[in-house]
């Protein structure tokens, strides 16, 4: 099932392919869309009737750096029905990520919540059930507590450089972090290059486009050295942030003046290794819930009996 944002996209480049101009086009969508793209698109709309371009509307509305840059693309060839076709493919498989990560996860979470309940059921035995209770909603209260925690301090410091390079650093995570920016950094540079934009200008759009502030201001370091003469591929290579194998295909590319399809196949594999690692993630996460769990529970058996042990050797 398509997401909302896929839809939309899907439906804007059938509307314009019919020929009906892009204001209209908005116009047409908003009483269908659910409430919360309802108001962007109203801003679009009424942006665009005021005589702005799509690229000035759109960000207006707060839309994605890869969005904007795809939309600069296309006032530049003048077709916006193929930014918005590219863009429905690439919220697609964004989303088919998504899911094979959700899938993954929603039953460790499940187990993980479940824990408290199921690990302490000794004590119904032990004790009062009013006992169980009341440790129960101590450690909910607990689970809640670093919940809230985590959610608050992520949205304070999502644009921090340094917390997000911690993030790119956990093991399994940090890779499907890391591969999908350099996905999302290839791809609006293939489309870019592609529909025509100077070099210079495309790679500090593509580094925004990556939407990994780390890979961002690392990419953008690029620019200096291309400006002097050097080779995209060895500016890029400068930053580090490009795997060296990947780096020889955009090297061949380069040299083959194949640029722009070594920059799509490059994107490509990323998705690829992305998508590997999720399923990767998806099968150790249960696997360290589980031992995590048994652990607990063992160790519970054993204080359990340390102490049973030692008040039968007091009598």
């Amino acid at each position: 099932m398509r997401n909302q944002e896929s839809l939309f996209y899907h439906q804007m480049a059938h509307l314009l392919d019919a020929g009906i101009a892009l204001p209209e086009a908005i116009q047409s969508l908003i009483p269908q869309s659910p409430k919360s793209l309802q108001q962007k698109l109203n801003l679009i709309y009424q942006s665009l009737k005021m005589g702005d371009l799509p690229l000035t509307a759109f960000s207006q509305s707060g839309f994605g750096k890869l969005e904007l840059a795809l939309i600069e693309v296309a006032e530049q060839t003048g077709d916006l029905s193929g930014c918005f076709r590219q863009l429905a493919q690439h919220s697609e498989r964004m989303e088919q990520l998504q899911q094979k990560l959700r899938a993954g996860l929603s039953y460790p979470i499940f187990l993980l919540f479940a824990s408290p309940a199921l690990i302490n059921l000794y004590l119904l035995f032990q004790s009062s059930t009013s006992v169980y209770l009341k440790l129960l909603l101590k450690n909910y209260s607990c689970w809640i507590a670093i919940a809230l925690g985590f959610f608050f301090f992520h949205r304070l410091l999502r644009s921090n450089y340094f917390y997000n390079s911690l993030l790119n650093q956990i093991p399994l995570l940090g890779g499907i972090r890391r591969r999908l920016a350099i996905a999302r950094f290839t791809n609006a540079m293939a489309h870019m290059l592609e529909g025509g934009i100077p070099i210079s200008r495309a790679l500090k759009l593509a580094s925004e486009a990556s939407n990994n502030i780390v890979y961002t201001q690392n990419l953008e370091k690029a620019y200096l050295p291309l400006q002097q003469g050097t080779s995209l591929s060895e500016s890029l290579t400068h930053t580090q942030m490009i795997p060296s194998f990947l780096m020889q295909i955009l090297r061949t590319g380069e040299t083959s003046g194949r640029l722009v399809e070594s920059f799509q196949h490059l994107s490509k594999i990323c998705l690829e290794e992305a998508e590997n690692q999720i399923k990767i993630f998806a099968k150790v996460f249960p696997m360290l819930c589980y031992f995590g769990i048994v652990f607990y529970i063992g160790y519970q058996i054993i204080t359990f009996y340390i102490g049973y042990l030692a008040k039968i050797t007091a009598i």
